[in-house]
This record gives structure tokens, sequence and C-alpha cells, in this order.
């Protein structure tokens, strides 16, 4: 059985349904944040503070509608609070479309292996974003890691991928999820950047790549 908040959710939403919400947003520093991302006022870089008490629930969905409305935002960083599921999957639905935006950014924001999963469906589906940053999500773990890595791998035979730098610091990823992302970063022609949390063993393998890929870079810190 179809669940009717989920289809009205995907439905396409007419421009005043869309304005309806924005405007409906909590007076404060959020509601104006929206605003001037839908109307395109905003800066090229954008930080939101999650756990700012502006930024509940209701305004992380309105700026999601707002980006898919906002066609010159080309940095969006999120940071230190939380982020609920549907407001999450509702921003990566916007940030897969978003022609714009290159650098993203979520950084503590306890995204866990589910919602890692709904970034790679995102990664796999967008060709603009060239910077990714994930760190300090301990959450994330192998599962979260190998799921980036496949959706990486596909886009990457299909040419669709931008990404140049990804980073995934204090993500609790183990050998499994760090040999996935370095096979991934080893075989492609874009991926230049990699930082991860790596295990000893996989050291030797990681030099060996600098050594083979000569000017290309490999950034990766061990543990």
């Amino acid at each position: 059985m179809s669940d009717p908040q989920q289809e009205q959710q995907e439905r396409e939403m007419q421009p005043d349904e869309v304005w309806a919400v924005l405007r409906s947003v909590r007076a404060g520093m959020a509601k104006e944040t929206v605003l001037q991302v839908a109307e395109n006022r905003c800066p090229e870089f954008l930080m939101i503070c999650v756990m700012h008490r502006d930024w509940d629930a209701h305004a992380l969905e309105a700026l999601a509608l707002a980006l898919s409305l906002n066609s010159m935002l080309e940095e969006l960083k999120f940071w230190g609070g939380a982020l609920p599921i549907r407001p999450f999957t509702a921003l990566l639905r916007a940030i897969r479309t978003h022609r714009s935006l290159k650098k993203l950014a979520f950084i503590q924001c306890n995204i866990d292996t589910a919602r890692a999963e709904a970034m790679a469906h995102m990664l796999g589906h967008n060709s603009t974003l060239t910077h990714l940053r994930i760190d300090r999500n301990s959450s994330i773990r192998d599962e979260g890691a190998t799921a980036i890595a496949a959706a990486l791998q596909e886009s990457g035979k299909r040419g669709s991928s931008a990404l140049v730098c990804l980073s995934l610091e204090d993500c609790s990823i183990g050998e499994a999820g760090e040999a996935a992302l370095t096979d991934v970063q080893q075989h492609s022609t874009i991926l230049s950047h990699l930082s991860i949390n790596s295990s000893p063993r996989t050291r030797a393998a990681a030099l060996a790549l600098q050594r083979d890929q000569g000017s290309r870079v490999l950034a990766m810190k061990y543990m």
C-alpha cells in the first residue's frame, strides 16, 4: 500500500504551494536564509549550524524547496547537529539536481549508514559536485562507505561524476570500507583526493598508488 505522506512529498508542488511553505517558516535567521536562497539573494557560500534552534525540521525542509529554486549557490556546509531523516532526504533530492552547487559538507551531523546510503544515491545521479566532506560522522561505518564507493564507481563508468575530492575523516570506517573507496579512487580519472582514517594495512597500498599515479595526489590521514 502506498504511503499518502510519501506521495504528497514526492508530488511536484505548484509555485504558490512552494512559496506558502517558504513563508511559513518561523520568523528568524532560518526564515531569512530560506528566502534569500529561494530568491537568489544568498552568498555563493552558505553555512548552516544545524543545532541552532531556528533550524527545526520544517525549516530544513523549506530550505530543500528553496534550493530547488536557487541557481547561484556554489558551496553549502551543514555542521554540528543531527539532521532528521525526512528533511535530510529532501535536501539530497534538491542537491542531486542543483546546477551550480560544487562543494558540499556535512560535518558532525550524525550521518548514519542509512543516511550515507541516501547520500550515495544522490551522488550516483549528480554531475556537478566536485568536493564532498562528511567528516566526524562515526555511524557511517563500512556499510555507508561501500555504498558511497559503489555509487561513485557506477557514475564513473557513465562518465557523469565530477567529484574530485572526498573526505570521510572520523567515520568509523574499517578495512572493507577503506578498500572499496581506495579501489574507486585508483580506477577513477576524476577523483584525485581521498581523505579517510586509514588502517596501517591500507597504507602500503595507498603509497604504491601514489607512486603509480605520479602527479595525482592521494591525500590520506593514517591512524
